[in-house]
Order: structure tokens, then C-alpha cells, then sequence
């Protein structure tokens, strides 16, 4: 079953298996739905955290337990732009 929690960076889509774990799919950002990579995970007492990337940007995300709910905390800033050649007189 799909579910879409409200988060404050943006919103998680969440699967939830037949045991009733939830595990995020898709990140939520802007109005634009972003698919994600699972490169890490872990439990906290009382939370689930993922570590992904979505959209060429990590993001440390948190689903409070039992509650379900969702926090989208953004880990890396937007890739620079590449720098700019010197200017020749």
C-alpha cells in the first residue's frame, strides 16, 4: 500500500510491506516527484532513518514510529556551477 506523508522539505511516498514496515520510493520536492536510491539505513529508538539521493541531492529522511510520520531533512546543497574561465584584457 502507497502512502504519501507531508514532511518538511518536501513529502515522502512510502511503501508499506506485508509486515508493515514503511520504506520511502519516491521524494516529493517543488510539486515534482522524484524517484530515490536507498544508500543507507538504520533504526533509532522509536525512528527508521534512510539515507538517500534523489533529484543528484542527498537527503536524510525519518519516520517517527509509530506515528508514521515523515521528516525530509536535505544533506547536501545543489552541485555548483562549474567555475567561470578568467577573463583576458
Amino acid at each position: 500500500m502507497m502512502d504519501e506523508n507531508r514532511a518538511e522539505a518536501g513529502r515522502v511516498v512510502a511503501y508499506s510491506g506485508y509486515q508493515g514496515e514503511q520504506e520511502p520510493r519516491f521524494l516529493v520536492i517543488g510539486g515534482e516527484r522524484l524517484a530515490l536510491e536507498i544508500r543507507d539505513r538504520w533504526r533509532e529508538p522509536e525512528v527508521r532513518c534512510f539515507r538517500v539521493t534523489a533529484g543528484g541531492r542527498d537527503y536524510l529522511l525519518r519516520c517517527r514510529l509509530p506515528e508514521l510520520e515523515w521528516t525530509v531533512e536535505p544533506r547536501s546543497a545543489a552541485p555548483a556551477a562549474p567555475p567561470r574561465p578568467p577573463r583576458r584584457p
